[in-house]
């Protein structure tokens, strides 16, 4: 039988370095909250514009409408995707959802989501070398499973 390997890490030295790591996790559920708020406001523009104001059909020649946001990409017509995208900016600045200083190629819910994956990710790749797990081999499913392990440590810590 091969001898067993010692662990990495000892139980009580973990649980320190959880606790220290509290404030990250505290960030990551703020920006998750930031990101889920964001999203639905943004939708709830997109989605009148699509029904009300800047009309998207899949095809060039007025083929299905489309009506939810999450297909705009769909439309193959150049200019009513431009004039759909000024529209979205415009009234995403008007509403105070989107910053005056943002870029206007740059989505305000895309950016809040990007922040919650990287802050998601400084997690994993904080935790995942105190385990002895190379942080690069955790994505997809593992790396989900391996999140929430950490964070349920993190919190009850």
């Amino acid at each position: 039988m091969p001898a067993l390997k010692a662990p990495a890490i000892q139980a009580a030295e973990l649980r320190a370095k959880a606790m220290n790591m509290r404030p990250m996790a505290v960030r990551y559920c703020a920006l998750k909250v930031i990101a889920e708020d964001l999203r639905a406001a943004v939708d709830k523009v997109q989605r009148r514009l699509l029904l009300d104001e800047c009309p998207l059909f899949k095809d060039l020649d007025g083929g299905d409408r489309i009506i939810d946001p999450k297909d705009y990409w769909l439309c193959q017509d150049e200019a009513a995707c431009k004039a759909y995208y000024a529209a979205q900016d415009r009234e995403l600045r008007a509403a105070g959802i989107k910053a005056d200083d943002m870029d206007d190629q740059f989505c305000p819910a895309l950016v809040a989501e990007h922040n919650v994956i990287k802050a998601r990710r400084a997690i994993v790749d904080a935790l995942a070398p105190l385990v002895d797990i190379n942080p690069e081999n955790l994505y997809g499913d593992n790396e989900d499973k391996f999140f929430e392990l950490a964070m349920g440590l993190i919190l009850k810590a």
